[in-house]
């Protein structure tokens, strides 16, 4: 009354009012209400700028204007602060508040706790809608009660299917989506006008944390991103339902095991909410979640990553638990580098002081030893690396000494030592760790028993060592190998083999024909488990094959031709078989000396004689065949592919004669396809396609990509003005089949680019659209994903088409369609890209104000992606006229043109 006499009647504000404000001012305080004095329908907004669901109509007396407010009223709080409002607005503009028309349908009393408040303002509420504070009358209130009883088991319905939902989400899909929706249809109920249903609805957060769990675990394509949506959701709500503890570690396990792009960077995000926007406290399983996150990234900065998180973490007084400390360690000794190699040693020592201060959960396992020590034996040619990586190994010997079972090193812990002394050399180290294994074997440990990859990295490390005593070391080592009873195999002296190739001498291939040879003599001196036999002799001929001297597949032939020798002599083990001749025609194959084709082809000759003489051993199958055809295609020769070709129909007259070795393959055919396709010659994309016809004759061979593939571009080198079309309708040929079910016949993104080239290079006025047909083709069939180059092989058609000034149009339309698409896709442009883009803006767009445009638009795009060189300053300046250019020339100054 007292602040009425004082203000409202000078101000002329109506009295009821005024009670208002002084009721509403003691349960919320609005420090910024003086503030928004302006007008009612200013007040209101400021309030809430959402205003889409009341209207409450105003009269003003002032002026006789009227004018409406809509504000949408949500709770209690907006209510209040809303009254109070008006209240200031009323000072600043006087006015008379109908509050018949303002609290008549009950818009202000939504809940109980309104109505004790209403009770001390307006005693009279209750007299019904024909007072002066009219409000619902209790007949009305009651009546809406009962209308909402089968609302209210309706809602609880929704909410056990809700918790249902939840927990069977992993079961089957869609189970996580009906539980949102439901939860939207909850959340709607609670957010209605009516006091009743939201009474009903008893929203809270358990229902969306029960969401939340069920998108996480239900495994479905985007399933995180809706757990993280509805996160978000709970933080703009009311206190009961922000998110709490639950909510947030639920939506970071989710991340935590998520192996989609981005996962990590999310679940960071997350933790950063939780820490900084809410008064709750992160434990150590949400870091260790955000840890695990970036561990399953696989991003090249995931160890950087973590170990800022660590920082934060122990930042924040929390304590890293086994998991955190060993994932991060893992990490780091991924890395390759040599700050990833300090950064792990030193948290795996840091560990061990844990675990030794008597925290037993800190207790380091092998596998974080030997992760450490492969990470210091990746950098082993660095000093200091080596000795490193072995005084990790002895903690881990020491420990295990002392008892500690599980800190025991496993032969694969050795091999990494021996490996990272090999790489530096250290011939003498490496064979002193490897004395130590076999004394461990010696003592009964068998589980310590030296392999083949032990001794062969001994032997390498030998050979690494510039030692001239190597080669005897290598050979007392193949010894003490079958001493260990470690029987040497194929690898084995392959790996001897390689290590004389590797000891820089020239004569490396004859120091591994001559351990064949050792082996020779050891079993003339009675060691039969060295026995050489066809396949040791084949290991001698390959490293041969692969040595790359000029007389190299002459020597494998060499060796072919002693094992014939004492197969005559009668040592039947070693008597030549098809294996050992396949050796020596691949070694002609691959071999660049003048003859070598008609080599490989006379010892194909030589094995069908012997297999008709009745040698069965040496009868050829379709790798030797194979082989031979591919003699002749790398060859070189003006015959080659007639002579390859030859070859194959002799293949197929065999296996029509019941010959099934003889069946030639897929290989066989792309080998042939593969030798018209270098074949300059006319008529050979002809020959390459009747090839590939022929494929289809024998069952269970049909041609591949790499067979079509060959086809077409043996059309494009051919230059012929069909090969356009005819690559075009290969192409269509492979999505056919394709589509029939065929996978093998799938074209990739290389065998579009080819065609669309072929496009490019014929220059017709229809290029541009063809070029842009095939690249909506690969979209629509979904058979290859388009790239850089394919969009750029597309831009580069429309740039080389001609016609007339309508077909140059459309032309540059489609080439700034695919150049947008590119980006639209997030495909980065190349400088290739940029070339052709302005080479179609130069020879598509007609000189003036427009092609000035373009260019320059193009050209500083290519200038801020760091893609600029000196064809896109050839081709800016002949686009643009020499005053604009000239304007360029301080961006230009690095490139001369």
């Amino acid at each position: 009354m007292v602040l009425w006499s004082l203000f409202g009647r000078s101000l002329k504000v109506p009295f009821v009012l005024t009670l208002v404000v002084i009721h509403v001012s003691k349960s919320y305080l609005i420090p910024s209400t003086l503030s928004m004095i302006a007008k009612p329908q200013t007040a209101i907004r400021n309030i809430d700028p959402v205003l889409d669901l009341d209207l409450i109509p105003f009269k003003s007396d002032s002026d006789g204007a009227r004018s409406s407010i809509f504000c949408e009223i949500l709770t209690k709080r907006r209510r209040t602060a809303m009254v109070s409002s008006l209240f200031c607005a009323s000072v600043q503009q006087p006015c008379s508040l109908n509050t018949t028309e303002v609290f008549g349908e009950g818009l202000f009393m939504r809940s109980k706790e309104d109505a004790p408040s209403f009770r001390k303002v307006f005693p009279n509420f209750q007299n019904g809608t024909n007072s002066k504070i009219g409000l619902t009358s209790s007949s009305r209130r009651q009546n809406a009660n009962e209308r909402m009883m089968p609302r209210k088991s309706h809602l609880m319905k929704l909410k056990d299917e809700i918790r249902d939902l939840a927990e069977r989400s992993a079961e089957k899909p869609g189970f996580a989506h009906r539980a949102e929706k439901l939860l939207w249809e909850v959340e709607e109920t609670y957010n209605s006008d009516s006091w009743a249903q939201r009474k009903s609805a008893k929203l809270d957060r358990t229902l969306y944390n029960l969401v939340i769990k069920a998108w996480v675990e239900s495994g479905e394509s985007g399933s995180m991103y809706r757990a993280a949506a509805i996160l978000e959701r709970m933080e703009c709500m009311d206190d009961v339902i922000k998110p709490d503890f639950i909510s947030y570690s639920t939506v970071l396990k989710g991340w935590s095991s998520c192996t989609e792009s981005g996962a990590a960077q999310r679940a960071e995000y997350i933790l950063m909410r939780m820490i900084n926007h809410s008064n709750l406290k992160a434990d150590a399983s949400c870091y260790s979640a955000v840890v695990l996150a970036w561990a399953h990234s696989q991003e090249i900065n995931a160890a950087q990553r973590t170990a800022s998180i660590l920082e934060r973490m122990e930042g924040a007084g929390i304590q890293p638990n086994a998991i955190t400390l060993s994932v991060v360690t893992m990490l780091w000794a991924k890395t390759g580098g040599k700050e990833g190699a300090e950064r792990a040693t030193s948290l795996l020592q840091r560990m061990e002081k844990l675990h030794l201060a008597g925290q037993d959960s800190m207790k380091p396992r092998s596998k974080l030893y030997n992760a450490v020590i492969s990470a210091w034996a990746r950098r082993s040619r660095e000093n200091g690396s080596a000795e490193k990586a072995s005084a990790i190994h002895e903690r881990m010997v020491k420990l295990y000494q002392e008892g500690n079972e599980s800190m025991k090193p496993t032969v694969f812990s050795w091999n990494t030592i021996i490996n990272c002394w090999a790489q530096i050399g250290a011939a003498d180290k490496a064979e002193g760790i490897l004395q130590q294994l076999e004394k461990m074997y010696s003592s009964g440990d068998a589980s310590m028993k030296p392999t083949t990859v032990s001794y062969n990295a001994v032997m390498n490390s030998w050979v690494r060592s510039r030692d001239k005593s190597a080669p005897e070391k290598v050979q007392q080592i193949l010894e003490r190998m079958r001493e260990n009873g470690v029987k040497p195999d194929v690898f084995s002296y392959t790996a001897a083999i390689d290590a004389y190739s590797k000891s820089g001498g020239r004569e490396s291939p004859q120091k591994a024909e001559a351990i064949l040879q050792q082996m020779q003599d050891l079993f003339d001196a009675g060691e039969d488990t060295v026995k050489p036999n066809f396949f040791h002799f084949s290991a001698v001929m390959n490293s041969w094959a692969n040595s790359k001297q000029k007389n190299a597949a002459r020597r494998a032939e060499s060796v072919l031709k002693q094992m014939v020798d004492l197969y005559r002599a009668g040592d039947e083990s070693v008597k030549p078989n098809v294996v050992c001749y396949n050796a020596v025609i691949n070694a002609w194959a691959k071999s660049d000396r003048k003859g070598s084709a008609h080599r490989a082809d006379a010892l194909l000759r030589s094995m069908e004689a012997r297999y008709r003489g009745g040698n069965d051993d040496v009868k050829p199958n379709v790798i030797t065949f194979t082989s031979a055809i591919n003699a002749w295609a790398r060859s070189g020769e003006s015959e080659a592919a007639q002579r390859a070709e030859s070859i194959l129909e002799h293949m197929e007259d065999l296996y029509r004669a019941g010959d099934e070795d003889a069946k030639p393959n897929v290989i066989t055919y792309n080998t042939v396809i593969h030798s018209w396709a270098r074949n300059r010659e006319p008529g050979s994309p002809e020959r390459a396609e009747a090839v590939l016809k022929r494929m289809s004759m024998f069952k269970n061979v049909r041609p591949n990509a790499t067979s079509f593939s060959a086809v077409i571009s043996a059309w494009i080198k051919s230059n012929n003005t069909k090969s356009p079309e005819k690559a075009t309708a290969i192409l269509e040929r492979m999505e056919e089949l394709y589509k029939a079910g065929d996978k093998s016949a799938r074209p990739n993104a290389i065998t579009y680019t080819a065609v669309i080239n072929a496009w490019a290079q014929n220059r017709k006025t229809c290029a541009a659209q063809k070029a842009d047909d095939l690249i909506k083709r690969m979209d629509k069939l979904n058979t290859a994903t388009p790239d850089v180059i394919t969009f750029s092989s597309v831009i580069n058609a429309c740039a080389m088409s001609k016609g007339n000034k309508k077909d140059r149009a459309n032309s540059y339309h489609i080439a700034v369609s695919t150049f947008d698409d590119m980006l639209s896709r997030n495909i980065e442009p190349n400088s290739v890209t940029y070339v052709t883009i302005l080479k179609a803006c130069t020879n598509l767009v007609p000189p003036g104000i427009e092609r000035t445009r373009l260019v320059k638009t193009y050209f500083h795009m290519c200038y801020e992606k760091g893609h600029l060189s000196k064809k896109v300053l050839l081709l800016v300046k002949r686009a643009l006229p020499a005053n604009e250019y000239q304007k360029l020339a301080g961006i230009t100054d690095d490139f001369t043109v």
